[in-house]
């Protein structure tokens, strides 16, 4: 399938605003895509006590909508705050969670859609909505595949080293940012897991798959420096 940004549509709006309409069509369509399989009981099922995919549909919607009240300079309102506290409640149908989440979209595209004319001293609170947007999108169409190669696929995680590689994780990035490092977060994930399987054994870790998120890391500095660059003027010449 042709992603939404190769499709040569929403011509009409300028590159910034479209770039994050895109993001969040992509997003739809991955969600319908890898979802509309799913039985009620795969939906609310929680493997290894993970959160299950019901959770990660709700609090998808309800973040876009979060974020798009703090871009536009509110606080939550007790509505939001209750169906904040109740995302890993085990209920609703797929037909629910998915016309919440169809609605939270349509919302965050409407409102994307309206920000016309901005000038630059408005680009900031600009930037950071269509970036919040962009990342929030982005998690949401990768999270899933991310989720399943670090919890199944590099080796096969139970509870306790689950809880290993998340406690080494967050202490080493809590130090490194104490201490003014820059580290990336999902290399020191992927580190802990893989640290975590090795002490079963070594052949318990899948090495070949590791390797390849390794080479995938190695290719993503270069490639994003090329695509940083290649997008420098044109983002120039709108401001």
């Amino acid at each position: 399938m042709v992603e939404p940004w190769l499709r040569n549509n929403r011509t009409e709006i300028e590159p910034i605003r479209r770039a994050v309409l895109h993001a969040l069509d992509l997003a739809e369509e991955d969600l319908y895509r890898w979802s509309k399989d799913l039985s009620q009981e795969d939906l609310h099922a929680r493997p290894h006590n993970l959160p299950s995919v019901a959770f990660q549909l709700r609090h998808i919607a309800r973040s876009l909508d979060r974020l798009l009240t703090y871009a536009e300079g509110g606080s939550l309102t007790e509505v939001q705050l209750v169906l904040l506290r109740s995302e890993a409640a085990p209920q609703g149908t797929y037909e629910e969670i998915l016309a919440e989440l169809g609605g939270a979209l349509a919302t965050s595209r409407a409102l994307t859609a309206l920000l016309f004319g901005v000038s630059p001293n408005d680009l900031s609170t600009f930037a950071l909505s269509a970036a919040g947007l962009a990342i929030a999108a982005g998690t949401y169409a990768g999270g899933w595949r991310i989720m399943r190669t670090l919890g199944q696929r590099v080796f096969a995680m139970e509870p306790a080293s689950g809880f290993s590689s998340q406690i080494t994780a967050g202490v080493t990035i809590y130090t490194a940012t104490r201490l003014g490092y820059p580290l990336s977060t999902t290399h020191v994930v992927s580190g802990s897991v893989m640290g975590s399987g090795a002490t079963k054994r070594l052949s318990a870790v899948r090495w070949g798959v590791a390797g390849n998120i390794v080479i995938a890391w190695l290719l993503t500095i270069p490639a994003a420096a090329l695509v940083a660059a290649a997008l420098y003027w044109p983002v120039e010449g709108l401001f």
